[in-house]
């Protein structure tokens, strides 16, 4: 026994922890309180964090506090019963009891929560090791460990052990103190109590108790074990190393070493949970909050020199587990070591071997040789006659890049390296970036103007392969495919039969300004870029080029991940794969070490979208299965709780709402939420989808109905119109009525006198014809906007698009505006002919006429796309008869309106010396020659009805008949070049 827990101990303490970054969360960021007591995760997968001032709900972004009038003060720990969580509070008998995500706070009996104490006059406490004070009550007689039907129970003298509910207790153990089980956990149903001042460990199973008397691990004083009981975890920390143990080999514990947190012994640890699945280690603190340890299998390697930046470039392999950068540093995975001391001035982000290993460098327009012989501490110079912008080592060339003139390069070959004499010299159009081979004879030249193919026998260029693209990098892939990054995010592209291809971005644009890739064993691309480091599997990316329809997912590695910087840097070369599997990328804060099949992706499993949440401007509100709200909302933003812990961008979370204006798949970002400003009545359907793998899509749909308020349904619309036809057919009834007993009251006093009789009978004839003119007057005036109102009805019955309704309603609510104002002046009409007053007692405005009678049209003529124009002065006003005028107007813009389809009609007045001339133009399909002859003949002959055109309508004679009550002529014509003018002319000083 001795011989296994040091050998344990010794293993686990050479054994390497998983790189990880911390993240501390306290009332400033997001808990209610700094008290974190306990700590556990639902089956759903959301983390539950238990303070002094209620429970909180972490899903891998936001805390989600459910309830803030819960008072957990003495609440100090969860258990999980079945699919739910509890907490008890032992001294006010109220637990809170967490289920399907909702939180809720009960009273309980004693038997409410599976084990219970017995009731046998003496106090027991079930063993909370992990509580926030960790002590012990006095007044306990026992503690009780439940282990399914058995339990143990502890006392201040005796260790006793039921094997089921009925059976009797036993005493299996005697000398001890309930107090030592501060250091006790279970695994697998086995007690271990570990005694650090006796150095010994007792062990309980199945009612036995036995001893391992050597000292151990688990007994070591400078041992603080942690025992989470609802995840069956233990933790045991020592000397700031955390290991972790969840199960038995050969019936001892197995502890497997998760990180080395040196500060943890004075954070007042209360709770610790490790979720295996997320790689994320919770460790709540009585005093601090919360800290999240995101573990990770990158390796950040640095120099860590004081007042030294950790910004790196290029690098080469140098063992086969180290690289050597330009400053002579040896970097490992956990360590650094110096080869040799340099201070580069110039160009830091290139590096090469010659034929011997020796290190090649380029500083100040010079290279630098560092001999491998003398390990790299001693090295040579080597000057040209340009200066020198860039080394590499091609097949068995060199290629030295050489600074021409205005922007241009030279690039010289050699087949010596010791660079004596160049084999030829190559004058490439601008800077160059990167050399390439292609074939034997073939080179790529990478260039801040574009791409090149170059022929070492025909020593010039041949052809330009891409044009206006700031070439980075140039890199071939296991597949004999090449691949460009570019400088400016100008893109990623396959070179596809030397064309390049650019390929999709992600939501970022990161990698569209990707600096190179290493790939791995498995076909899968490792893209450093300055937004984090990408992955995806070639065989996408070349799917997408064939046809541009393929998608391409990328998976994005950042801080949440492990790495300390997600900027990575640009070098030659950027990356590297050493001989023990590692890759290596330069970033802004050391060299990152991982080795692929290591990198966990981490995508959400199915059916973890919830979608049970949502606030307007006017509340706060839960619901489930279907969202069901009143349209009086201005945006509605709809939370998707969904336990993600890695970078949301991953999983490609979208939602788009069928039904509405937008149906587009819309990106959800971090905060998780879909905004909504659909708010016309209806059902919708609020489609979500995630990504689960590397290309499945999980789906989830959300009923949403929003309810309409009564005045936003069709039938109150419809009933309104109905309502407002009935109003204008109602007042002409009783218009006509009055009319009708006025003559009824006339015949009755046909009794009169002989003398006046025939004076008296002459009087009716005219008193009905008056009536008869009236009468077809107000018909003739309303029948247009009564038919224009029938068909809005009509389009209100025949649609069912809400705004195309809105929009109908208004026409109509304008239209009957218009027309109440136009029959409310009904009267007037009584003294159209039987009146002799030719002008008003004070001068009106003639141009407000106009606009009233204009709007009177305005809704129909926008209806025929034609709009009216009103020309008169404002200041134009005149005495003649006001009623007379508005009949002669609203005839003429009503015959305008019906003959004019996407044209104009202008009303204009001028005064002249000796004469006033009023006109109405229309650009419609005018009045035919013997219309215009007919009309013009009615006025100057006085003949109101010609056999050709006795079927006219009523409304030009009319207006004849009333402007030679007026004193004034008309006169109808041909407009230029289309449609009708009809101008009305009084010599007089106005009209």
């Amino acid at each position: 026994m001795k011989f296994y827990f040091l050998t344990a101990l010794v293993i686990s303490l050479f054994l390497k922890s998983q790189h990880y970054t911390s993240q501390w969360y306290n009332v400033d960021n997001g808990l209610p309180q700094n008290t974190v007591k306990d700590i556990t995760k639902d089956e759903y997968g959301f983390v539950w964090i238990l303070t002094n001032n209620g429970v909180v709900r972490y899903d891998g972004n936001q805390f989600l506090i459910p309830k803030r009038n819960i008072n957990t003060v003495n609440f100090y720990e969860f258990k999980s019963f079945g699919k739910d969580i509890y907490s008890l509070n032992f001294f006010i008998r109220e637990y809170i009891k967490i289920s399907e995500r909702q939180v809720n706070i009960l009273t309980y009996k004693s038997y409410l929560l599976g084990p219970y104490a017995p009731e046998d006059g003496r106090t027991y406490f079930f063993l909370n090791q992990n509580s926030a004070n960790n002590k012990f009550y006095p007044i306990a007689d026992f503690f009780i460990i439940p282990l399914g039907k058995e339990r143990y129970f502890f006392g201040k003298n005796t260790i006793e052990y039921q094997k089921d509910p009925s059976s009797e207790r036993i005493v299996i153990g005697k000398n001890f103190h309930y107090t030592m089980l501060k250091n006790a956990f279970v695994l697998e149903n086995v007690v271990h109590i570990a005694d650090p001042v006796r150095r010994k460990t007792i062990i309980l199973r199945d009612g036995k108790i036995s001893y391992d008397n050597q000292p151990s691990f688990c007994n070591d004083p400078k041992t603080k074990i942690y025992w989470f009981q609802s995840k069956n975890q233990v933790f045991m920390i020592n000397h700031g190393k955390i290991y972790l143990s969840s199960r038995l080999n050969n019936g001892r514990p197995v502890f497997r070493f998760i990180a080395d947190y040196k500060d943890i012994e004075k954070d007042y640890i209360g709770s610790m949970f490790y979720d295996e699945e997320n790689q994320k280690l919770y460790i709540g603190s009585l005093l601090k909050g919360l800290n999240i340890l995101s573990l990770s299998n990158f390796y950040i390697s640095q120099k860590k020199v004081p007042f030294t930046d950790e910004i790196c470039y290029a690098a080469l392999p140098l063992s086969r587990h180290s690289i050597i950068a330009q400053d002579g540093t040896e970097y490992f995975r956990d360590s650094v070591k110096k080869r040799y001391q340099v201070e580069l001035f110039s160009d830091d982000r290139r590096l090469a071997y010659d034929r011997s290993k020796n290190v090649l460098y380029v500083d100040y327009g010079m290279i630098y040789r560092k001999s491998r012989s003398t390990g790299y501490k001693k090295g040579d110079s080597i000057s040209l006659d340009e200066a020198i912008i860039s080394v590499n080592k091609i097949n068995d060339l060199f290629m030295v890049g050489k600074m021409g003139h205005d922007n241009t390069s030279i690039l010289e070959i050699f087949k010596d390296d010791r660079f004596k004499k160049a084999e030829a010299s190559v004058k490439i159009p601008e800077k160059m970036t990167t050399v390439v081979p292609y074939s034997r004879d073939l080179i790529f030249v990478g260039t801040y103007g574009g791409l090149y193919l170059l022929s070492l026998s025909q020593k010039k260029i041949i052809k330009k392969l891409a044009g206006n693209i700031n070439i980075k990098n140039v890199i071939r892939s296991a597949s004999g495919h090449y691949w460009l990054t570019t400088y400016s995010d100008q893109g990623f592209y396959l070179l596809k039969n030397l064309v390049p291809v650019r390929l999709p971005a992600d939501r970022e644009q990161a990698i569209s300004g990707a600096h190179t890739f290493l790939e791995d064993k498995n076909g899968f691309f490792w893209i450093s870029t300055n937004n984090g480091l990408f992955r995806v599997r070639e065989k996408t990316l070349l799917n997408y080029a064939d046809n541009k329809i393929n998608p391409v997912y990328y998976y994005r590695y950042t801080k949440l991940n492990g790495l300390l910087n997600n900027e990575f840097n640009t070098a030659y070369p950027g990356g590297n794969i050493l001989e023990d599997g590692d890759f290596v990328f330069p970033s802004m804060e050391g060299f990152v070490f991982f080795r692929p099949q290591e990198v966990k992706r981490i995508y959400p499993k199915k059916n973890t979208l919830f979608v049970e949440r949502a606030y307007s401007s006017k509340e706060n509100f839960a619901f489930k299965n279907k969202l069901k709200i009143k349209s009086n909302f201005k945006l509605l933003n709809i939370f998707l709780d969904i336990p993600y812990f890695s970078d949301i961008e991953n999983i490609h979370l979208q939602a788009r709402l069928k039904g509405g204006n937008h149906d587009q798949w819309k990106d959800i970002g971090n905060n998780r939420m879909y905004v909504m400003d659909e708010d016309s009545p209806g059902d919708y359907s609020l489609e979500i989808r995630y990504l689960t793998s590397e290309n499945t899509f999980a789906y989830k749909i959300l009923p949403i109905e929003i309810v309409p308020f009564f005045y936003q349904t069709f039938w109150f619309r419809l009933l309104v119109g109905f309502i407002l036809l009935c109003i204008i057919m109602v007042i002409i009834r009783v218009r006509t009525s009055f009319l009708q007993g006025k003559n009824r009251n006339l015949k009755e006093n046909l009794d009169i006198k002989d003398k006046v009789l025939e004076a008296t009978r002459d009087m009716l004839k005219n008193e009905s014809e008056q009536k008869a003119k009236i009468i077809q007057s107000i018909s003739h005036d309303i029948t247009t906007p009564l038919s224009y109102m029938s068909y809005l009805t009509q389009q209100l019955n025949d649609t069912e698009n809400p705004d195309k309704q809105k929009e109908l309603f208004e026409m109509l609510h304008k239209t009957s505006e218009q027309l109440f104002t136009f029959t409310s002046g009904l009267k007037e009409y009584t003294k159209l002919f039987h009146s002799e007053a030719v002008f008003e007692k004070e001068e009106y405005e003639l141009c407000s006429l106009i606009d009233t009678k204009a709007k009177l049209f305005e809704e129909i003529a926008l209806k025929r796309d034609t709009v009216i124009v009103n020309l008169c002065d404002a200041d134009f006003k005149t005495r003649v008869n006001k009623t007379v005028f508005a009949v002669i107007l609203h005839n003429l813009i009503d015959n305008a309106v019906k003959h004019t389809i996407g044209g104009k009609i202008t009303i204009s007045a001028e005064k002249f010396t000796d004469m006033t001339i009023f006109e109405v133009t229309d650009t419609g399909h005018g009045m035919s020659d013997e219309q215009i002859l007919y009309y013009n003949r009615m006025f100057e002959n006085g003949e109101e009805e010609l056999l050709p055109f006795k079927n006219e309508k009523l409304g030009l004679p009319m207006v004849i008949r009333l402007l030679r009550k007026i004193g004034a002529e008309i006169r109808f014509q041909k407009n230029n070049p289309t449609g009708t003018r009809v101008t009305i002319i009084r010599e007089t000083l106005s009209l």
